[in-house]
């Protein structure tokens, strides 16, 4: 599959690059993105969630009433789940979402959900974007010229420059990665994926065959 390759500016170089049939026409596996996702979906959490149970409240040392003879239902302590201000039956405490997934299913997912973005055309290639200073504007209007300021963009780049970074990172529907490190949660969640020269290097050597 051929795609062309645009300048800096949003113009048409004029030149075509073939992008790799191993990285971006495999046929995609859906258990496999389904499993990146949920893996990092997990990992993102913190899992610092906590409620008190009756053993964590204050007070409670006695009866609030005698067992018999009151006409009231029995009650032991006034840190029972079933009292105001008592404590949480079944209270959620601090513990780890944390899932694991081998090194070549991440890949092939990554892979996959790269061959979706291709097949629906939204691969977009374009020459390394490096900056002399931040500016935001510039970054809007490069994504207006190549037609894609109505859609949520993922810019994969080689490595990250600085510059570039400060000025799309305020631009709410743009995300910027550096390739090697793009998930396939990044690829998905975007409607385009636009890519630099070098980010599409760092996509073949880490995602290429072999690897």
């Amino acid at each position: 599959m051929k795609v062309d390759l645009y300048t800096i500016d949003g113009g048409n170089s004029g030149d075509q690059v073939e992008l790799p049939a191993d990285v971006f026409e495999v046929k995609p596996n859906d258990h496999l993105i389904y499993q990146a996702i949920v893996t990092e979906m997990a990992n993102r959490r913190i899992g610092s969630h906590s409620k008190k149970t009756r053993s964590d409240k204050r007070g409670g040392g006695s009866k609030p009433w005698r067992q018999k003879g009151t006409g009231r239902a029995r009650a032991g302590t006034i840190r029972s789940p079933l009292w105001v201000g008592g404590g949480i039956a079944f209270a959620p405490k601090p513990h780890k979402y944390k899932k694991r997934m081998n090194r070549k299913a991440k890949q092939a997912a990554r892979r996959s959900a790269l061959s979706y973005r291709a097949r629906d055309g939204q691969i977009f290639l374009i020459e390394d974007l490096k900056f002399e200073a931040p500016k935001t504007s510039r970054v809007a209007t490069l994504l207006q010229d190549l037609g894609l300021s109505d859609k949520k963009v993922v810019i994969l780049t080689g490595e990250l420059d600085t510059n570039f970074y400060l000025s799309a990172r305020n631009l709410h529907r743009v995300n910027v990665v550096e390739a090697v490190n793009a998930s396939t949660y990044d690829i998905l969640d975007s409607e385009a994926v636009l890519i630099t020269s070098s980010g599409l290097e760092g996509l073949t050597q880490n995602l290429g065959a072999g690897n």
